[in-house]
């Protein structure tokens, strides 16, 4: 369906055209050759979400950001093929690059930015994402930590944050740990990287600097996950100075803080050592990660749940029509996890009502069956689901005889499913088959993980 959405210009109202069905423009943020960003909102639902409309999209890429669920990174709802167009979440935050025009940042902030773009670059990487530009322009600062946009666009790169190699065409997960490093270092001294001076930078944090701007790729750490354990170890002062060699002696050596500094003996270093009572972030042959002291053994609870799912989906019944969105979390989960399922639901019914619609599946309970059943499957399958529900009031317009009616539901319940894939749906198989209803949309429902 193609819609009009209506900006102020000069006092007065300017329509344009949009193409992306599903969503109504309020107001045109940037407008420039590499694409259009515009505020919307989801028709029906009334949910603000962010267009980028007409970039440069890389398309593989654009289908797997729709996947990526990580709390660094900004969430892509749904890629418009047609348009080139991008629905992502709408984040109330501020970019890194005007944060950084007022100057540099205390170093806890900067520490947190850094940790923040290496855990979404981790969950970036382990999907086969590589950002393309990453830059203080696409960190967003909301709520103490960053967000990550800009994944899955053609971009040129930004020269004092881009890494040496990409320069030649090389795009590895590498180039991003040294954008990641440049931010850091920008953080830091409130200026870019051009000819790096660590004496403007903090002591503590030069080891960091350093190592995520070697030159060579192979000098950085391993990945991206690898560096974000070293940046909490140099947070919470867990490093330790390089001492010189002790005498050999047959007692034992009491085993002391967990340090960065690897011994060196029997290993090429490829770390930086920083003098004036500095500290060491060596890496000899082994791994990245700061090794700690093992746990005492303890009774394993339930692990939390983790992950987030969302679905939408149009079903008809004639011609009427309903219209779901759900969002579920967690959404991979262990037994006995308790889940959240956020549901919107708008019924149209048409002239005369021919099906009386009902909240949920008309038995007032969220469905589940396994995902290899389909959409809506032809046989009986699956269960209900035993949920706490809460309800708003619905909210009912006419227009003649056609009315619309809008519903928001929140059902909490434990789960006691068998591990497996499972979709939750408002429709039971048995329901959607007895009244005829069938899936009208391109859209899916979400799917809950049980290990």
């Amino acid at each position: 369906m193609r819609g009009c959405g209506r900006t102020w210009v000069n006092g007065r109202v300017q329509a344009m055209t949009w193409d992306v069905p599903g969503y109504s423009v309020v107001r045109v943020l940037r407008e420039g050759p590499a694409g259009r960003v515009a505020e919307a909102v989801r028709d029906g639902f009334g949910e603000r979400v962010l267009v980028l409309d007409g970039a440069p999209v890389v398309q593989d890429e654009a289908w797997a950001l729709t996947r990526l669920r990580d709390p660094h990174v900004v969430r892509v709802h749904e890629y418009v093929e047609a348009r080139r167009a991008l629905v992502m979440e709408f984040v109330e935050g501020e970019s890194l690059a005007r944060q950084l025009a007022g100057g540099p940042m205390a170093p806890g902030a900067a520490f947190r930015v850094l940790r923040g773009c290496l855990l979404g670059l981790a969950a970036a990487h382990d999907a086969g994402l590589v950002h393309r530009d990453l830059s203080p322009a696409n960190v967003l600062l909301v709520g103490g930590t960053c967000k990550l946009t800009g994944f899955g666009i053609e971009a040129p790169g930004t020269d004092a944050f881009t890494a040496p190699e990409r320069r030649a065409g090389e795009f590895t997960p590498a180039g991003d740990l040294y954008s990641a490093a440049a931010i850091f270092y920008a953080c830091l001294t409130g200026q870019a990287p051009g000819v790096v001076q660590l004496d403007l930078v903090p002591e503590p944090a030069r080891g960091l600097v350093a190592r995520g701007l070697a030159q060579n790729p192979m000098a950085r750490p391993g990945s991206a996950q690898a560096y974000a354990a070293l940046v909490e170890a140099v947070a919470r002062n867990q490093w330790s100075r390089p001492s010189p060699p002790q005498p050999v002696s047959s007692a034992p050596v009491p085993e002391g803080r967990p340090g960065l500094a690897r011994p060196m003996a029997l290993a090429v270093a490829l770390g930086v050592v920083c003098a004036g009572g500095g500290f060491g972030v060596g890496k000899a042959v082994g791994e990245d990660e700061p090794k700690h002291a093992a746990p005492p053994a303890t009774h394993k609870a339930v692990p939390q749940g983790t992950g987030l799912a969302r679905g939408r989906l149009a079903y008809a019944v004639g011609k009427q029509r309903l219209d779901v969105a759900l969002t579920v979390t967690p959404a991979v989960v262990h037994a006995g996890n308790t889940v959240t399922v956020k549901m919107a639901e708008r019924r149209r019914a048409g002239c005369p009502p021919v099906l009386k619609w009902r909240i949920g599946d008309g038995q007032s309970a969220l469905w589940s069956y396994p995902r290899s059943a389909g959409l809506l499957p032809a046989t009986r399958v699956g269960t209900p689901v035993k949920a706490d529900v809460r309800r708003s009031q619905p909210r009912v317009s006419a227009k003649g005889c056609e009315r619309t009616t809008i519903v928001h539901s929140t059902y909490t319940f434990t789960v006691s499913l068998a591990p497996g894939a499972y979709l939750l749906s408002p429709w039971s198989p048995p329901r959607a088959k007895a009244v005829g209803a069938r899936a009208v949309s391109r859209g899916r429902l979400p799917v809950l993980t049980v290990k």
